[in-house]
């Protein structure tokens, strides 16, 4: 049946795959009985974990565009050679793969390197890439980036090599950037790409959101845990449509004056915050006062709101203001 999803496990001998698009592995399951033509139409393959499949059935996959291998320590360089037709390729922590393997990913936008143990000779054949996640890359600096010369997204969390410098050198059009936890990169590089759309600068120590004033275009923020950031750098946000600001101590209720655009926000653990801020933000769809005082009047009104979660015991009373909203109590 075309487009249906599979799930292959361990104990059977033989699966009848004709068909079949989207296709999970789990545990091992394959048996020298299933015949390599079998797998000619998956266009998605999942095999997470320890997943054994030769070789040689990647290569009767002509239709394979996407796959995940995370975790998968028994994938090899050599079976790279079967990868040339990938579009999408996820193998987070497959920290045996080497940089020559990564020669052999002539289509591959979509990539996620997460874990491993890359260096920026890899970076030489990543030049078509449009999205690429290379979270806790230790060995990644910022030369590398130079050669992302088609990049729309980059996640570059808790990379310790990567500074402003890097950041420089990425093209001015890039759409989504992620550099939690990279205390090395400033204000000074991030100001630059004025078409970002998506900016998470959670965890870091340099940025003091004077950047916001240039980014002009952005429409989701994640500050959590940024201590630097007042309610000042986000009168230039009025067009913010999500913020995630957990754990943000100087952030007040005079910020939300101007954020009355938002329809996703997370402010856990925000003590300087009260249900004042609610006032101003009427259009939410989604928000979390994880440990925050509200009172239950500032939900009056707010039609729009689909999913609220709160700490418990913070719930009475507003299930009646809000009937249409999930309320989960954590």
């Amino acid at each position: 049946m075309a487009n249906k999803l599979y799930t292959m496990r361990s104990g059977a001998k033989k699966y009848c795959l004709r068909g079949v698009q989207s296709l999970i592995i789990n545990h091992n399951p394959y048996t020298q009985q299933q015949n390599f033509n079998d797998f000619n139409d998956v266009y998605a393959l999942y095999m997470s974990g320890p997943t054994h499949f030769p070789g040689e059935a990647f290569s009767c996959m002509d239709s394979l565009r996407i796959l995940d291998v995370s975790g998968n320590k028994l994938i090899t360089d050599s079976t790279f050679l079967y990868f040339e037709q990938l579009e999408s390729l996820i193998m987070i922590g497959c920290n045996q793969i080497s940089d020559q393997a990564i020669s052999h990913l002539k289509k591959v936008r979509k990539l996620d390197i997460s874990g491993c143990l890359i260096t920026n000779y890899a970076f030489l054949f990543l030049t078509k890439v449009q999205e690429l996640s290379m979270s806790q890359c230790p060995n990644i600096t910022d030369s590398a980036l130079k050669h992302l010369e088609s990049i729309m997204s980059l996640y570059v969390s808790r990379c310790p090599q990567i500074t402003d410098t890097g950041i420089s050198l990425l093209p001015s059009n890039l759409e989504t950037l992620d550099v939690r936890d990279c205390n090395r990169v400033t204000d000074a590089s991030v100001s630059r790409l004025t078409n970002l759309k998506t900016l998470d600068i959670s965890v870091t120590n340099n940025i003091s959101g004077k950047c916001f004033s240039n980014l002009k275009k952005l429409k989701s923020l994640s500050i959590n845990s940024c201590s630097l950031i007042t309610d000042d750098v986000l009168i230039n946000l009025s067009d913010l449509q999500s913020l995630y600001m957990d754990n943000c101590s100087q952030i007040s209720n005079k910020a939300f004056v101007h954020l009355s655009n938002l329809t996703h926000l997370s402010m856990n653990d925000c003590y300087n915050i009260t249900d004042e801020a609610l006032f101003y933000t009427r259009k939410l769809r989604y928000l979390s006062i994880l440990n925050c005082s509200m009172r239950g009047d500032a939900f009056i009104d707010m039609n729009n709101l689909m999913h609220l979660e709160l700490s418990e015991g913070s719930n009475v009373n507003l299930k009646h203001l809000i009937p249409s909203c999930k309320i989960s109590v954590w």
